[in-house]
């Protein structure tokens, strides 16, 4: 699991792989795609704009509501399994 992703997602409680991978299943395309660039692949936003033909503040915004979405798909996860 990407350590990075997931204290950014979920900063609150520990994560392990599945449960991640189970939350980014229920983000649109867009939101898993933005967040695999930034985090798994190490991409700047400056890059990631490029490669998606943005601006920077709207990859920034992007990544920033993809967070957000997976923040609350973990919460919601979380708040089911207890």
């Amino acid at each position: 699991m990407n350590d990075g992703l997931a204290r950014a997602a979920a900063p609150d409680y520990m994560l392990d792989a599945a449960v991640l991978r189970g939350a980014l299943t229920g983000l649109p395309i867009d939101s898993r795609a933005i967040l695999a660039l930034h985090y798994a692949q190490g991409q700047a936003v400056s890059e990631i704009a490029s490669m998606l033909g943005i601006s920077a503040s709207a990859a920034k915004s992007r990544l920033f509501r993809a967070r957000a979405a997976l923040r609350k798909a973990l919460e919601e996860g979380h708040d089911h399994a207890r």
